[in-house]
């Protein structure tokens, strides 16, 4: 007799290494459950609950607000205080902001440029710290001071970069787990701790300034500095707070440029969520399932029924077919978000029922994935990996079936095919001037495989 989990509370449950065959785990809460290396072929995990504990979820976020909200201060206390350091000679809000948003576009430019090129990312901070050691030097005339104003610069930047890496990290992980409210959240308080710090740098740097030269040197009172520099400042932490949530964007809508970035927070997210890593999840079902920061690392897929499974996009995927988002878009919906899978690794995938008319499989792996009962007409499988792939009742009416590679073990029993094409672009028509009889399609397709 199957485990019978329907509808338990299995939060926090270790099945690590277990067989659990066809174990049915339905309607079940397994949030912080692990399952790392269990044989769970055969599963049924529909409309279970994956992914972090309550109170692991706000203990995240807690943090993660908390560490925006201190790189928040340090970072802009470093803009603050180095702009009043390199350009002494007249601290108005004007030098102050561009010192800031100049820092930002530099930490902007190094963040693209980190999944590429590393080091031209570290060369980046230095060649800043370099150019406004030179300013240093040009508003200053003191040639001895060039290397603080390297330092300062070099170390402005380099807080900066690390801030907006981060907070957009802790945004990101916190829109993960509870939505945009908690980006609110977490941006009050980071522009509430940024302008403290704002405040200590100009306050430290306008005493600095005092220290090494007369008070002759300053263009305007300490109060009206440090008013002016507060208002130019939200400006800058305004800016600062776009780019954070324009990157974040960009991370939950996959872009490859910050893949890094995705990893990162995918990766802290599920270290306390449901665990699948390394399991056989061969013909499991997790149907309705919600998935949300839930680990499925090498994981066997074969023919797993993801069909409507919810907030699998923060699942950690590594090293399975789903790890490419236009495949497990394809998954989940059963239908075609996008008419090219050229190339795509579909492999044990479950398509059973799925709607992919005129999809373009060209060169796809599709070895042992199933499409029973799926509509493929129109689509295009030229070059196509098809061992061990199931076409059961599926419809193929005008597929184009050129170089596609299959063998005995590829199941096409009654198949639904008035005709195919042979070559793309619809030429080559087969049969020419009729339709396939019934099984007919299945017969010729084996006989013309010899």
């Amino acid at each position: 007799m199957a485990h019978a989990f329907s509808g338990k509370d299995l939060r926090g449950c270790s099945f690590r290494g277990s067989d659990l065959t066809g174990a049915n785990f339905s309607q079940s809460d397994i949030r912080g459950a692990d399952f790392t290396n269990a044989i769970l072929t055969g599963a049924n995990f529909s409309q279970a609950t994956a992914g972090l504990q309550p109170s692991q979820a706000m203990r995240l976020v807690f943090i993660a607000v908390i560490l925006s909200a201190l790189l928040g201060l340090t970072a802009t206390f470093a803009i603050v205080f180095f702009g009043c350091v390199l350009f002494p000679l007249t601290v108005t809000p004007r030098k102050i902001l561009s010192a800031t948003l100049v820092s930002e576009l530099f930490a902007v430019y190094i963040l693209f440029n980190i999944p590429h090129n590393l080091r031209a990312a570290l060369g980046t901070i230095a060649t800043t710290g370099v150019i406004f050691g030179v300013i240093f030097v040009l508003t200053t005339g003191n040639f001895f001071s060039v290397s603080a104003g390297i330092v300062a610069a070099g170390i402005a930047v380099g807080l900066c970069t690390i801030a907006i890496a981060i907070s957009t990290i802790a945004v990101t992980i916190s829109e993960m787990i509870y939505g945009v409210i908690a980006v609110f959240v977490t941006a009050f308080i980071t522009i509430a701790t940024a302008i403290q710090g704002s405040i200590l740098g100009v306050t430290l740097g306008i005493a600095v300034i005092r220290s090494l030269r007369n008070d002759a040197i300053l263009s305007m009172p300490k109060t009206e500095a440090l008013f002016g520099i507060l208002m130019t400042t939200a400006f800058g932490i305004a800016s600062g707070a776009m780019i954070v949530r324009y990157i974040a964007r960009q991370i939950l809508a996959e872009d490859k440029a910050f893949s890094w970035m995705r990893k990162i927070a995918i990766a802290i997210l599920v270290r306390w969520g449901t665990s699948f890593k390394g399991a056989d999840l061969t013909h499991a079902d997790f149907a309705h399932a919600i998935l949300k920061n839930t680990d499925f690392t090498n994981a066997t897929l074969t023919r797993t029924h993801f069909h409507l499974a919810q907030y699998l996009e923060t699942a950690k995927v590594d090293n399975t077919i789903l790890s490419d988002s236009r495949v497990r878009n394809v998954v989940v919906t059963k239908r075609v978000a996008t008419k090219s899978y050229a190339g795509c690794n579909l492999k044990g995938a479950n398509l059973l029922g799925a709607d992919l008319r005129n999809a373009d499989f060209t060169e796809a792996d599709l070895s042992e994935a199933t499409f029973e009962y799926a509509d493929l007409e129109g689509a295009n499988l030229t070059k196509a990996r098809a061992i061990k792939a199931d076409f059961r009742q599926a419809k193929l009416t005008g597929a184009c079936l050129e170089a596609w590679t299959i063998d005995k073990t590829t199941q096409l029993k009654e198949a639904i095919c008035d005709y195919v094409y042979l070559t793309q672009k619809q030429l080559k028509r087969y049969p020419l001037y009729r339709k396939f009889m019934p099984e007919e399609f299945s017969i010729w397709v084996k006989q013309s495989r010899g």
